[in-house]
């Protein structure tokens, strides 16, 4: 489980040094968030893939909160290792995302059944549920395989009776059917 503020990520040697540029650019995009009216909030991942950071409204704010989900990022964790965590999540036999919020991956149908939640997307759904208990429903916004884990987590929601504000999903594929028959499809729409 990970969860700190953004870009603050270490890797084996500890936090990675920016460059002049790369500083330069996620001030700018801090100004510009601050502009609307957020500020980042933490980040989620874990070592399947999956990246979110969230945006929470700045105080006396009326914005709603922001999960953000990454989509895929075909980038090898090691030399020579051609396929990432995220191409194999592209591919689950299951359902795009699969690997990256449930803990069982047999491979089999027998996973969709009852897929237990990894604990990081347990956290995140936890935060959900306290911001809708606050009356401040979560906006999910994802693109590509975020967007079908976005779907994925919605589902979750609905059978968690977490209301959601909206789900935005840029070129996102859809999910398996049997994953969505697990779930009342008009709570989907709350």
């Amino acid at each position: 489980l990970q969860q700190q503020e953004p870009w603050k990520s270490a890797g084996p040697a500890g936090p990675a040094a920016l460059t002049v540029e790369q500083e330069r650019w996620q001030e700018g995009l801090r100004t510009l968030v601050g502009e609307l009216g957020y500020g980042f909030g933490l980040e989620t991942t874990n070592n399947q893939g999956f990246y979110a950071i969230r945006l929470e409204p700045l105080p006396g704010s009326p914005n709603p909160p922001i999960l953000l989900i990454r989509g895929t990022e075909p980038t090898a964790k090691d030399e020579g290792d051609y396929l990432s965590d995220d191409l194999l999540s592209d591919a689950h036999p299951l359902s795009i995302g699969f690997n990256q919020v449930y803990t069982n991956n047999t491979g089999t149908s027998e996973d969709l059944v009852n897929p237990q939640l990894r604990p990081e997307i347990r956290g995140l759904l936890d935060w959900a549920a306290t911001r809708n208990e606050q009356g401040q429903p979560v906006i999910l916004v994802a693109h590509s395989l975020g967007g079908a884990l976005a779907q994925l987590l919605q589902v979750e929601m609905a059978r968690s009776e977490i209301g959601i504000e909206r789900l935005v999903a840029f070129n996102s594929p859809g999910l398996n059917q049997k994953l969505l028959d697990r779930v009342d499809q008009t709570t989907l729409a709350r």
